[in-house]
């Protein structure tokens, strides 16, 4: 089955555990598709995934992945998309079969591999190894591409190469790997010590059910560029009522505290570090295209 709907399940999921923004979360525990927000929040908001290619590679890349969502939207909308979605690996074999011949480079590391629960409200089962025909080593969208990206979003094997079946979910990640969480903890300890006590905050809203406390990527276009940020979610932190609750909640689960926190203020972690400006004067397609996604992202 290529789409799949609501479903819980067990998968392995590659986190930069080297990145703060995203080690925040992962010590706080969970990740979300920025879907999962309340409908007032979305607009501007994109995924990691997508916060990843805009500020690790090429504009040729992006354009590409663009392009690809675009195909996507025109002949597969039901399916989830590239841009918004988070990736997962559900089956073992699949991740045998990466690691065989493993030439992803980024994060696709050993080091990075996570354990994670998976709460998915829609999901889509895809062979990666079409990727590889649709995009050339530079990213740059081959000559043919059309075919085997109508064969990849249809969700079939690839005919000369083992499976390697990823699954672009919306919904929810938690991070079990409790090696991952610890280490970094650590590197959260060492750049952001007066921020624990927020930390803490967030692990705990986590476990409450709550966005409070995660760190989302916002992708604001200007005139001629487009300005990636980070943020930090803390709508709920002044709400006297959802403050008793959640005390209420930690008082009633003593398991979901955490000994993460200082005796000092409580300052918000410093994410401007970790902006990003990508100009727009790459072309004319590309900005048509980068414009065209961040509009239907505030729709």
């Amino acid at each position: 089955m290529t789409i799949i709907g609501e479903e819980r399940f067990e998968a392995h999921v590659y986190l930069n555990h080297d990145y703060p923004p995203i080690q925040w979360n992962i010590v706080r525990g969970l990740f979300h598709s920025p879907n999962c927000l309340p409908e007032s929040e979305r607009p501007g908001f994109i995924s990691i995934s997508m916060a990843t290619m805009l500020l690790n590679d090429t504009g040729e890349r992006l354009n590409s992945e663009l392009l690809l969502d675009e195909f996507r939207s025109k002949f597969y909308p039901e399916h989830v998309s590239r841009l918004n979605g988070i990736f997962v690996f559900d089956d073992l074999e699949s991740l045998s079969n990466l690691w065989e011949n493993n030439n992803w480079g980024g994060h696709f590391c050993d080091d990075y591999l996570a354990d994670v629960g998976v709460s998915s409200i829609k999901s889509s089962r895809l062979d990666s190894n079409w990727i590889s025909e649709i995009l050339d080593q530079n990213g740059k969208l081959k000559v043919s591409w059309e075919t085997a990206a109508h064969n990849y979003w249809q969700g079939i094997p690839h005919p000369e190469k083992p499976p390697i079946w990823e699954r672009i979910v919306e919904g929810a990640i938690t991070v079990w790997s409790m090696e991952s969480k610890i280490s970094a903890l650590k590197n959260i300890q060492s750049i952001w010590p007066q921020s624990l006590n927020l930390l803490r905050y967030a692990a705990l809203c986590s476990s409450f059910g709550s966005f409070d406390g995660e760190v989302f990527p916002f992708l604001l276009k200007k005139e001629s560029s487009l300005h990636i940020s980070y943020y930090l979610r803390m709508v709920q932190a002044e709400d006297d009522k959802f403050i008793h609750l959640l005390d209420e909640f930690i008082k009633e689960n003593p398991q979901c505290n955490t000994n993460i926190g200082n005796s000092g203020d409580d300052i918000v972690p410093d994410l401007r570090g970790f902006s990003r400006e990508l100009t727009l004067n790459s072309g004319g397609l590309f900005s048509d295209i980068v414009a065209k996604a961040i509009d239907s992202e505030r729709k």
